[in-house]
């Protein structure tokens, strides 16, 4: 008796977002959206020609938030491939017109995102004027 074996075509899939990831990315966009009092978007596509987008943009402004995960766990933005695209995308960005922030999981998670974003929001609110005096004190980790 022959044997058959039965094959099953695998597709590549994109891996989810795990339940932390988006819990943290919703609290980004919220505190983004409450200390700039402005609509944020998530994703945004910001080159014409290339599919780069940012995590979150205030696009009036043109500011733009990223997360880089798996700095740890050497992800994509702390390999070599990775971290070199990164560099010609925010050198993009940069040239359009763009200041782009970036953070960790861990900065979201420790209080230093939130410290920053109240300060820069400040700053904005105030025609972009010099980091006021009190940076030094106020903004840290918690």
């Amino acid at each position: 008796m022959k044997k058959t074996t039965k094959t099953t075509k695998t597709t590549k899939t994109k891996r989810p977002r795990n339940k932390i990831t988006n819990n943290n990315l919703i609290y980004v966009q919220h505190v983004l959206a409450a200390l700039f009092k402005c609509t944020i978007i998530q994703e945004y596509r910001f080159h014409a020609v290339r599919r780069w987008r940012f995590d979150f943009a205030i696009e009036h402004l043109k500011i733009a938030v990223e997360i880089d995960g798996g700095v740890y766990t050497s992800g994509r933005h702390t390999r070599g491939k990775g971290f070199s695209g990164d560099i010609i995308k925010l050198n993009a960005a940069a040239l359009l017109g763009w200041t782009v922030y970036r953070f960790t999981y861990e900065q979201i998670g420790n209080g230093y995102f939130y410290n920053f974003v109240l300060l820069l929001s400040e700053t904005e609110t105030n025609t972009r004027q010099q980091i006021p005096e009190k940076f030094r004190s106020t903004f840290k980790q918690n």
